[in-house]
């Protein structure tokens, strides 16, 4: 087989190969040896064939299946319009490759675009409204029918389809909001990729994980605070050591001379005040077991099957989950046995501990009257006892105390590292994007980074805190906060400055409790920026024409890209270059893989695109009056240069009176320089003699 270089050395150019089955039998008749089928693509007419020599690589295949086919589910077949009165109920057909919808001004080409996308994907349709802000008038009556029969009324089988509507990609230039409909384009291009994806599910997951412990943390700290605050309340009603201490012996030195003094011994007086701090320390321990045998009765259960894990599997989940009930079954028998044994302890304990109550009070019992035959050591011996008690009461809320302030310091540790913990999180994702995307196309680069949201976080701390009080906080200036300020000392400083209540410390707005406060402070503030470049220029210092052609190359280059893509009017967000240059280069490549319907007023979209079909709209009018309903289409190919004929009469209405060819000459914008620049493909002449017919 020669060369493409042997074939233009020997021809001039590149040539087709018509492949004929050669047959000299019947039984050869469209039975080619080794099944090599020729395909050619044109109208099935001389003038169509004509079209195989200028484009003989679109144009023609030797192959035993047919090429370029894809999916039927993939495929807009026909559009149906029945009960209108001003469509016709005549099935619309659309190329599975290019289809160009062409006609004058308000001859309905948006309309029946802006219908098919919102008898598809009406959800879609109405969110680019809001960006795109058109108003076309609905056909309710409009049905769209898939290759495989599948209509767009039945919602239970719905489609995908991407749709562009008029000027949307240049009023999507313009979005300034923080995070753009660009930046979810560019994303959903990222995450084609499976490891970027994989990184970017992980991601969310650890940001929702992390959101979820933060809030925690919060409550818990904030629990801790207020226990913190509630044991030093305690502890200075108490009173401190050294006075509890002296008061103590001051109180020993009375009973001992009491003593003296009457028949009472020291050992009887230390002996009663012994069992009635005895039966004080007993009598919690009673009520501390009690409480937690009731607690341990309505534990039915330590085992339960966690929901995060189960949602990670599909293929065995129902094995899964049978052998999670098994495995929780058999531990909630042995648990049922173990905590018999466990309340057996406990109420064994709970009987040693009444008994040991009832013995004191027997000794208090036997005591007592010694001690009430004298109010004044009865008295002091209850005011001993009673000093004590807070002495003991003081080392153990000082010990818990301890306990406290240090899980004080773990909760705001945690507390103060949520930022840099939120930006490690995101660099995970953006290191595998940066160092593993590899994008389908080569002259558009991706790239990811981290974004603080300074604005809205200062924005944000201004609502909250009250203005006068901002000043006091001296660590950083929180007027005009920076990533740099952000580091775990400071949030530390700024937490602990929201919890004091001096004068000096940082004041709430009063509608904000400090829950809320540090809910809203101690969020997630970052976001992902999607840098795309094209020729070393940043999407984001574009030119609006180049710009608009990257996000229509994006949108084209959308995850589910054998989906097909309805476009209005690319050329207004576009300019000419980017028009001849890069669109018609871009849509021809890709018409291959997925369906285009556009509608245009460009000739070189329609001409330079080699579209498969073109669709001419008209609304009837005085001047161009249609044959029988308000809005007609016609469709046919660029080669076809008949009018419509109806048993030898030139069919009426506007539509029928010329060929495909001589509409795109009047209608489309440079329609006929658009023909003169493919003379090369259609040798295309202008016949004087027969006015505006143009031929092959």
């Amino acid at each position: 087989m020669d060369s493409p270089d042997v074939v233009k050395e020997k021809c001039g150019s590149l040539m087709p190969c018509i492949h004929g089955c050669d047959a000299h039998s019947n039984s050869k008749i469209f039975a080619p040896d080794n099944d090599r089928f020729c395909w050619i693509k044109a109208d099935p007419t001389f003038k169509g064939l004509k079209q195989v020599l200028y484009e003989p690589k679109e144009r023609v295949r030797i192959s035993s299946t047919m090429p370029d086919t894809r999916p039927s589910y993939y495929i807009i077949d026909r559009v149906e319009i029945s009960g209108n009165k001003d469509f016709s109920p005549e099935p619309l057909y659309f190329s599975d490759k290019l289809t160009c919808i062409i006609g004058g001004k308000s001859t309905g080409k948006s309309l029946l675009l802006y219908n098919m996308a919102m008898a598809i994907d009406e959800e879609q349709v109405k969110k680019k409204e809001e960006t795109a802000s058109t108003n076309v008038k609905r056909i309710p009556e409009l049905k769209v029918y898939w290759h495989d029969g599948v209509c767009s009324s039945e919602r239970d089988k719905q489609r995908k389809i991407v749709y562009i509507p008029q000027t949307y990609l240049n009023r999507l230039s313009d979005e300034e909001q923080e995070t753009t409909e660009i930046d979810t384009i560019i994303q959903e291009i990222v995450l084609q990729d499976e490891k970027c994806r994989e990184a970017y599910r992980m991601m969310t997951k650890r940001i929702a994980e992390k959101k979820q412990e933060v809030a925690k943390s919060i409550v818990d700290f904030l629990r801790i605070v207020s226990e913190r605050k509630g044991l030093c309340e305690q502890c200075k009603a108490i009173g401190d050591e050294k006075s509890i201490d002296s008061e103590i012996q001051n109180l020993n030195i009375q009973l001992e001379q009491l003593s003296k003094e009457y028949n009472v011994t020291e050992e009887e007086i230390k002996k009663y005040q012994q069992s009635m701090e005895n039966i004080q320390l007993l009598k919690g321990r009673l009520a501390a077991i009690s409480k937690e045998i009731a607690l341990i009765k309505e534990i039915t259960a330590i085992v339960e099957v966690k929901p995060l894990a189960m949602k990670e599997i599909t293929i065995c989940s129902n094995s899964m989950v049978e052998a999670a009930k098994k495995v929780k079954r058999i531990a909630d028998e042995a648990w049922t046995a173990e905590r018999e044994k466990i309340l057996n302890k406990a109420y064994n304990y709970q009987k040693q501990v009444e008994s040991s109550i009832r013995e004191q009070e027997e000794i208090v019992a036997a005591l007592q009257p010694k001690m009430e035959g004298n109010e004044r050591i009865s008295k002091l011996s209850e005011a001993l006892v009673s000093e004590r008690e807070k002495l003991s009461q003081l080392a153990e809320n000082q010990t818990r105390l301890k306990t406290i302030q240090e899980q004080y310091g773990q909760y705001l540790e945690v507390l103060s590292h949520v930022f840099s913990e939120f930006s490690t999180i995101y660099l995970g994702y953006i290191n595998s994007v940066n160092d593993g995307f590899v994008p389908s196309t080569d002259d558009l680069e991706f790239s990811v980074k981290r974004v603080l949201r300074i604005e809205q976080f200062s924005r944000k701390v201004g609502e909250i805190l009250d203005n006068r009080s901002l000043k006091r906080f001296t660590k950083f200036s929180l007027r005009d906060i920076t990533e740099d300020d952000l580091q775990p000392a400071n949030i530390s400083a700024f937490i602990e400055s929201l919890l004091c209540n001096s004068i000096e410390s940082l004041q709430l707005k009063t509608s904000y409790s400090i829950e809320a406060a540090l809910r809203e402070i101690l969020s997630d503030w970052y976001n992902v920026d999607y840098i795309v470049k094209m020729d070393n220029d940043n999407i984001q210092d574009m030119s609006p024409g180049k710009k608009a052609l990257v996000l229509l190359r994006l949108l084209i280059s959308l995850a589910e890209s054998s989906c097909p893509i309805l476009i209005d009017q690319p050329e207004d967000d576009l300019d000419n270059r980017s028009i001849f240059d890069e669109l018609i280069r871009f849509v021809k490549e890709k018409k291959v893989d997925r369906q285009i319907i556009t509608v245009t007023h460009n000739a070189n979209i329609v001409l330079g695109g080699d579209a498969e079909l073109v669709i001419v709209a008209n609304q009837d009018g005085k001047n161009a009056p249609n044959k029988q309903f308000r809005f007609e289409y016609r469709g046919g190919a660029i080669e076809d240069i008949s009018p419509v004929y109806a048993e030898g009469v030139l069919d009426a209405g506007i539509l029928n009176g010329k060929g495909i060819q001589e509409h795109i000459c009047e209608i489309l914008e440079g329609g006929e320089q658009a023909f003169a620049l493919r003379q090369h493909k259609y040798n295309f002449i202008k016949n004087s003699l027969l006015g505006n017919q143009y031929h092959l």
